[in-house]
């Protein structure tokens, strides 16, 4: 791999975990930075940017807020079925093909967006856009480093996984302003052409020298596997073993209870009695947590394992849910949030490494499209589920409970399942 010093590129197992930090990003720059700008930009696919026009959608195809939720849940629900298709292609194509598949993908998205005459267009745009976007960048970026990276996964994947945080930060602002300026519809065909005429060149410029990581990537794995005699597990394989279920658990419980959390904290401040002028300064606190807690996550998983974490980066969400439960103190949002967040930032990068720990890297994509299909969906029914729950006016103190009920079953379900998985196949094992 003496290429990989030119490029500032690295073999598959990376470095040792002694290494520091910004050592380590400096050294992996361009492969890091591939990821990171994959999940920035796939905030544009996200419920919190692609909210911000809903009053203009509602308005311009005259839809009620029921309408609209019906279609951007069936639009949600439809990326997450097919993602178990379109991510499994990971495993099959060349990276940089993949990559310039999603892309094209994501950029039509931003075109239909702009361009839709009736709710079928804009039904098919929110597909396109939670397919693309939430899921296949995603998707990709961490898979990738899971993949090519092996005593510094965690590493790898928390750096990329803070794109999502970035981009929570900064595409708010972008989007009420090209909207200020332009319409919304402007807007998405202001971002589509950006992104028409720089993405793809600028991931094939990051990703210059990726044939020869695979190559020592692949030539790495058939000597392992030879001194071992240990191979990779299949998605059928995965699926038949009942521990990835109780592993997969607690992630499902967190992508259902932030997003129903952050879908309807409106209605939960009021019902708190909180002023609805602290939900902005208590989202920053959200953010500021979340960003060290997903690199020390990072840190952690590469030291302890994603298994061992698995069961436990939940609990903090448990904490929230009781202060939901029995606090009215206007400080009790920001603590809500900072312990949502502490939760958040260790999810991503726990599940995108637990995987490849668990079940090899030759189906990793396959396997991690699977989860990603659960965990859309999850993220999709939640916001419904909560919905009918405060119509039927369940109080929050009951509401709060009954999540972290939710969170310590999953948690123990997890736990269990890290303590019984590990097992790896035989190479002949079918």
């Amino acid at each position: 791999m003496n290429d990989n010093r030119k490029t500032n590129q690295t073999a598959p197992t990376g470095a040792p975990v002694e290494e520091g930090m910004f050592a380590f990003a400096a050294r992996n720059f361009r492969f890091l930075t591939f990821g990171f700008l994959f999940v920035f930009l796939a905030s544009f696919g996200q419920t919190f940017y692609i909210g911000l026009f809903g009053e203009e959608i509602r308005a311009a195809f005259d839809l009620t807020n029921r309408g609209y939720g019906f279609i951007y849940t069936v639009g949600t629900l439809g990326s997450a079925f097919l993602i178990a298709w379109t991510g499994g292609l990971f495993d099959r194509w060349d990276l940089r093909v993949y990559v310039c598949f999603v892309s094209t993908m994501f950029i039509i998205a931003h075109f239909v967006m702009a361009t839709a005459t009736g709710v079928i267009a804009i039904g098919f745009a929110i597909f396109l856009l939670r397919q693309a976007g939430q899921g296949l960048m995603v998707h990709t970026s961490q898979a990738s480093m899971g993949r090519y990276f092996d005593r510094n996964r965690g590493r790898a994947i928390s750096l990329v996984s803070l794109g999502i945080s970035a981009g929570e930060a900064v595409f708010p602002s972008i989007g009420i302003a090209l909207a200020l300026y332009y319409g919304w519809r402007g807007a998405w065909l202001a971002t589509g052409v950006v992104l028409a005429v720089g993405l793809i060149p600028l991931n094939m410029w990051l990703l210059k020298g990726h044939g020869e990581r695979h190559a020592t990537h692949v030539a790495e794995r058939k000597a392992a596997q030879a001194k071992t005699g240990e191979g990779d597990w299949t998605r059928g394989q995965a699926l038949r073993d009942p521990n990835f279920y109780l592993l997969i658990l607690p992630f499902l419980a967190i992508t259902f209870l932030i997003t129903s959390l952050f879908f309807h904290l409106e209605f939960i401040a009021r019902a708190k009695g909180w002023d609805l002028k602290l939900l902005a300064p208590a989202f920053s606190v959200y953010a500021f947590v979340k960003v060290p807690a997903t690199l020390a996550v990072g840190k952690l998983v590469d030291t302890l394992s994603a298994r061992r974490l698995a069961p436990f980066f939940i609990l903090p969400m448990g904490a929230a849910m009781l202060v939901v439960a029995f606090a009215d103190h206007w400080l009790s949002l920001f603590a809500v949030l900072a312990l949502a967040a502490l939760s958040a930032g260790g999810a991503l990068t726990i599940m995108g490494a637990a995987w490849a720990e668990l079940y090899g890297l030759t189906h990793l994509g396959r396997i991690r499209s699977t989860v990603m299909s659960l965990w859309v969906g999850a993220g999709a029914a939640s916001t419904w589920i909560l919905g009918i729950l405060l119509d039927m006016e369940v109080s929050t103190r009951n509401l709060g409970i009954g999540a972290c009920v939710l969170v310590l079953a999953t948690s123990l379900a997890a736990g269990i399942g890290a303590r019984n998985s590990g097992r790896r196949l035989a190479k002949d094992d079918d």
